[in-house]
């Protein structure tokens, strides 16, 4: 492959429905990273889990790939202070919104669109993948 042919790739952005800022965003594919994920309650950071080890095996069980809330008492503050959710949303990262489901949805559309997922998988029933929105990842028990 030559100079020309290799792009880096970029994020894809979003523009705030309630500030109209823009944000960048990437999707992380827990199944292939055998990993868990939960965000903020307070400022929308993703929070990942990487090691099986740290949770009773159990709550690992009942997680799927957004952790379930048993979890909760177990995990570390968030650095902004907040406590880590099930059923939390990312949010703007400049004004603090929530996003909603559906900007979620669409948002998961743009990859499936790109063929960054494979033609058997459609996003809106891949549980497995997380939306990071550029405030940041925590890597839980690290």
């Amino acid at each position: 492959m030559n100079d020309e042919e290799w792009q880096p790739r970029s994020d894809p952005t979003k523009v705030c429905s309630s500030c109209a800022r823009t944000f960048e965003y990437r999707r992380i594919d827990n199944q292939i990273n055998e990993s868990w994920y939960i965000h903020c309650s307070k400022c929308g950071s993703t929070g990942l889990l990487y090691s099986s080890d740290a949770l009773p095996q159990d709550i690992l069980k009942k997680s799927g790939y957004e952790l379930a809330p048993e979890a909760e008492p177990f995990l570390p503050a968030c650095q902004c202070g907040g406590a880590f959710k099930r059923g939390a949303l990312p949010r703007c990262p400049h004004c603090g919104v929530e996003l909603s489901r559906d900007e979620i949805v669409e948002m998961l559309v743009y990859f499936y669109e790109k063929k960054e997922w494979s033609a058997a998988t459609s996003p809106i029933g891949c549980l497995q993948n997380c939306l990071v929105i550029n405030n940041g990842i925590q890597y839980l028990f690290a």
